[in-house]
């Protein structure tokens, strides 16, 4: 799994490291968005060390991602194309 991830994450991460360094609107955007995940993982620190509590925190913590950057956006989307589609058939 890391060699593949490291695979990935390396092949883009330097195009993304040279984007903020040369725009200050993309670094706070990108800091925009990774700050909730980054936050969310601090709630790890909540275990008391337990597989069970590890296996708890970890799932929820997963939830809480999909969440946020997947259902969320998804539900905006479907909402804001649904009212568009509604404002052409009144015209």
């Amino acid at each position: 799994f890391m060699a593949s991830f490291n695979q990935a994450y390396y092949a883009f991460s330097p195009h993304v490291a040279d984007l903020e360094r040369q725009n200050p609107a993309v670094r706070e955007s990108v800091r925009a968005l990774i700050s909730p995940m980054v936050w969310s993982l601090g709630l790890m620190a909540l275990s008391d060390g337990s597989e069970a509590s590890v296996l708890a925190l970890g799932i929820s913590v997963i939830a809480l991602n999909v969440g946020m950057y997947l259902l969320a956006p998804t539900a905006a989307a479907a909402v804001l194309l649904r009212g568009a589609r509604g404002r052409r058939r009144v015209r």
